[in-house]
């Protein structure tokens, strides 16, 4: 079942990320920059959190673009380059290294966590680890592949796994905890198989009864009822 409701905002996030991108990213060629414009990553973010908070929709946007750009560096690379270049990220991202205002890859990283952490500090170093682990994922993916290994088909091609979806989902919607998405209707990949019975917590928005995932190679929110 394909879902077309976004968030309100769109045209406005849309706009505004694309617009930060454009002027702060270093696309090696034109036909780059088309690939991401094509895409509408920002409006894949809002087709992906209708619901999200007017004031944290915006992050989801930046972090969904900023994802889709590395993940097309790694393509680029080596495969043991790239699990470098994934390790420098993530060591740059929790402040093992001062940041390099000359990359955009790791500034705008840090800048984004940083301004994730100021309105949740605890769960930003959950979509911190679960984005990296997806990058890593698909760096593995392109390693078997390249090993002519058949394996490679088991992993779904996402560019965000429904790992760091769950967690986003709870950042976005300003939500604490898995039981305020049983509230939703919403299973969390990292909730238990057996959750205990949700407590009936107020959250501040609501959604349907579904879970999803993100493929960007179709550009759509793909719902599971």
């Amino acid at each position: 079942m394909r879902v077309t409701q976004s968030h309100p905002l769109r045209d406005t996030i849309s706009e505004q990320v694309e617009s930060y991108i454009l002027a702060q990213w270093d696309f090696t060629t034109e036909e780059a920059k088309q690939v991401f414009l094509t895409a509408d990553i920002s409006g894949l973010a809002c087709q992906c959190f209708p619901y999200a908070l007017d004031e944290r929709i915006h992050m989801a946007a930046v972090l969904f673009s900023v994802v889709f750009l590395i993940d097309a560096n790694l393509g680029e690379m080596d495969i043991d380059d790239g699990e470098d270049y994934l390790d420098h990220l993530q060591d740059t991202a929790k402040g093992y290294w001062d940041c390099d205002r000359s990359r955009p890859d790791a500034w705008m990283l840090c800048d984004l966590f940083g301004e994730m952490q100021s309105h949740d500090y605890l769960l930003v170093g959950d979509i911190m680890s679960a984005t990296i682990t997806q990058l890593r994922t698909r760096n593995c993916q392109r390693r078997l592949r390249a090993r002519g290994s058949q394996d490679w088909l088991s992993f779904r091609n996402q560019l965000l796994g429904d790992e760091v979806i769950g967690i986003l989902l709870k950042f976005v919607m300003g939500l604490s905890f898995d039981d305020d998405l049983n509230v939703l209707g919403v299973t969390s990949p990292s909730s238990s198989k057996n959750p205990e019975e949700s407590r009936g917590r107020k959250v501040r928005r609501r959604g349907e009864s579904e879970t999803w995932h993100v493929d960007v190679a179709l550009g759509q929110r793909i719902c599971t009822a």
